[in-house]
């Protein structure tokens, strides 16, 4: 390139440009960086990728099409004596046009990108190019898949204008027959009247819910919290309980919400559907209508459709989504009324959209236009933001968390505080371990009060929270790592991900945490290291398949048994067992034995730091969980009198100590790995 005449604001003109040992002039271009221009230069990919949108080529010459703030525009170039081309139908408004794209492929898998027909044929480097056509035909795609959809009439505010394509219905199977359900009337305000009045009235319009004369009456009532605040309006709910408490229970199993989201690895385009008023979107059997009966002020009501919480309604309607979209698991994912397409690619993602429309319009269901989005690279999907290779827990469940106070004394609210923090178990650092003591405070004899380590314990969780970083989406095509780490409390571990098995450590990610305690009393360390990569495994099975991956521990006797001979090998009970559950699954396993100290995260899993001391010794035997820690003996090198006539000085032997208070008190007590070490370092500090 050469022949610059004038550089101003970074625009350069009448620029000379030979392409094939043919001389163009470039009436103005883009200059982002000025260090780049020289009497002569060869235009490479940096200079287009900075520089250039698209390169267009046609008989009278060439021409560019930039970035300017942004912005694509038209810059002509023109062969030396040559005339100018008419750009009229090269305008960017008009590149989208039927008559000038003829054919349009990309393809992520090769390095150019085609617009051609046989007047033009537009070629750009893929770095640049697609991002901005792509967006003005997914602009355009998007439009007419929401065009058929309402042409077809499966967008709408009438979730029941279809029952007949659908033969699912909602039967109650009722335990005892005989049984009359009578709920006393919840009193009810003035205002709460004013909003009976309008459901009602707009349910009989609906057609979903019909005058009753059924012997059974369940009690309604009006609920107003922040998410009907939003919305502008209340909700009307049914107290079910004692009907529920007469039904049998459906089996059909709802799918875990983490499996789901380990089936959309891979994807990068993604569309998100909500049925409108799903559960109404199945008829009521008519046996069954007489049960749904609830009283309100306005009179005695009955369900034509299935109304929010019947206890087996979930079920019911999960095995109808599954009916319908069985076929199609591949790239369609159904978790009740959620629905996500999901595709590798976007030429492929139109194909499935396409496939999707077919099946809801065959089954007659009806989506929400207002919760619908399509062909996206980043979505909001059960809590999660997915895009890009990443999983995040989405923005306002992190909000949520953080605004509950540090005491909740109400279990109601501590059960909605942990049902929060199940979200994020995945991204957090041994949760289960972290939140089992407020767990504890779920179960029937349970200790309501919060102490102030309750209080230490939520600040805590919040305080990860606030940290949490993206994990990756497992990839099928990768090489996985699991670390594992065991201690008393319990195991950790985490899945990581590489490109292949012989990729740098620097190319690692980590996809997953977990972590939980021992549901057997394990006492042996080895015992405890096989239990945790047990553990791990099956945490972690949904990814792993039958290829090769790599465990790696910090227990050597593992490691050592699986680098031996099958000759040598010990027969004893515990490394049979092992070895069965390993190779009797299926698992190609590799053992690499990393050195304790090393093994940081995974071993941070499996203990509390935050709340645990390095040694405990029971001291009074007539108050069980009491404890006293000798560190802080230690650390404040002092002369202590314990409890039970246990005494310990600085400059005594730690086992000398413990030993005199498991004489004493005749109770086990344990020390923590590596707590020797430490109280030598507190001795010489």
């Amino acid at each position: 390139m050469s022949g610059i005449k004038k550089i101003h604001n970074q625009l350069a003109y009448n620029i000379e440009v030979y392409i094939n040992a043919t001389k163009y002039i470039i009436d103005e271009i883009t200059i982002r960086d000025l260090s780049m221009i020289n009497d002569d230069m060869i235009i490479g990919l940096r200079f287009l990728q900075q520089s250039v949108q698209t390169i267009v080529i046609h008989e009278q010459g060439i021409t560019f099409i930039p970035y300017q703030n942004n912005v694509p525009y038209i810059s002509e170039v023109r062969k030396r004596g040559g005339t100018s081309p008419k750009l009229d139908n090269l305008e960017v408004p008009n590149l989208e046009s039927e008559e000038r794209i003829n054919e349009y492929e990309l393809s992520e898998n090769i390095d150019n990108y085609y617009i051609s027909n046989s007047n033009i044929e537009c070629i750009g480097l893929q770095t640049f190019a697609p991002n901005w056509y792509r967006d003005i035909k997914s602009k355009r795609d998007i439009e007419k898949i929401i065009q058929r959809l309402e042409d077809i009439q499966i967008i709408g505010e009438i979730p029941i204008k279809y029952w007949g394509k659908n033969a699912i219905e909602c039967k109650i199977n009722i335990i005892n027959p005989e049984y009359i359900i009578k709920t006393s009337p919840i009193e009810a305000t003035p205002k709460d009247i004013e909003e009976f009045k309008m459901h009602i009235e707009e349910l009989l319009k609906l057609g979903a819910i019909r005058e009753s004369r059924s012997p059974h009456r369940s009690a309604a009532f009006i609920v107003r919290n922040h998410a009907e605040e939003v919305r502008g309006k209340s909700r009307m709910v049914i107290n079910y309980k004692r009907l529920n408490n007469n039904t049998i229970e459906d089996a059909y199993n709802i799918p875990n919400k983490q499996e789901w989201i380990n089936r959309i690895q891979g994807s990068k385009y993604f569309s998100k559907f909500d049925l409108k008023a799903g559960f109404w979107q199945v008829k009521m059997a008519e046996e069954s209508i007489e049960w749904t009966a609830f009283t309100c002020p306005q009179g005695h009501y009955e369900w034509l459709v299935m109304p929010l919480g019947l206890k087996n309604a979930p079920a019911i309607f999960q095995r109808k989504m599954q009916n319908i979209f069985n076929e199609n698991q591949e790239f369609i994912l159904v978790y009740i009324d959620d629905l996500l397409v999901f595709s590798r690619t976007y030429k492929e993602h139109i194909a499935h959209l396409e496939i999707f429309i077919r099946k809801v319009e065959q089954n007659g269901l009806i989506l929400s236009k207002k919760k619908m989005e399509i062909c996206k690279e980043k979505i909001n999907f059960l809590g999660h933001e997915i895009g890009e290779g990443k999983i995040h827990l989405q923005e306002h469940i992190a909000k949520k968390i953080l605004q509950f106070p540090d005491a909740m004394n109400d279990k109601k609210k501590l059960q909605q505080f942990l049902g929060l923090v199940n979200y994020a178990r995945n991204h957090i650092n041994n949760l289960a371990k972290l939140a089992g003591p407020l767990y504890a405070k779920l179960r029937k004899n349970g200790q309501r009060y919060f102490n102030s380590e309750d209080i230490k314990l939520v600040r805590l969780i919040k305080e990860r929270v606030k940290e949490l970083k993206p994990l990756e989406l497992p990839l099928e095509e990768s090489y996985f790592i699991i670390e594992t780490d065991a201690s008393q409390h319990g195991w950790g571990a985490i899945l990581k991900q590489r490109p292949t098995k012989f990729s740098a450590k620097s190319e690692e990610k980590i996809c997953r945490y977990a972590s939980g305690s021992y549901k057997l009393k394990t006492v042996n360390n080895t015992d405890r290291e096989i239990m945790a990569i047990i553990n791990a495994i099956n945490a972690f099975r949904l990814y792993l398949g039958f290829k090769e991956f790599t465990v790696i521990t910090d227990c050597e006797a593992i490691c050592r048994y699986y680098n031996q001979l099958n000759s040598k090998k010990s027969s004893t009970r515990r490394w049979v067992l092992f070895e069965d559950i390993i190779t009797g699954n299926g698992y190609k396993v590799i053992f690499e034995h990393i050195k304790g100290k090393d093994n940081n995260l995974p071993d941070m899993l499996s203990r509390l730091p935050e709340l645990q001391k390095p040694i405990y010794v029971v001291f009074d035997g007539k108050l069980p969980g009491v404890y006293i820690s000798l560190e802080e003996i230690v650390a404040q090198k002092i002369d202590a009198k314990l409890m039970g006539g246990i005494s310990w000085k600085k400059d005594k032997d730690i086992d000398e100590a413990l030993s005199q208070a498991r004489k004493i008190l005749g109770i086990n007590y344990y020390l923590e790995p590596a707590a020797n070490e430490y109280i030598q370092k507190c001795k010489k500090s």
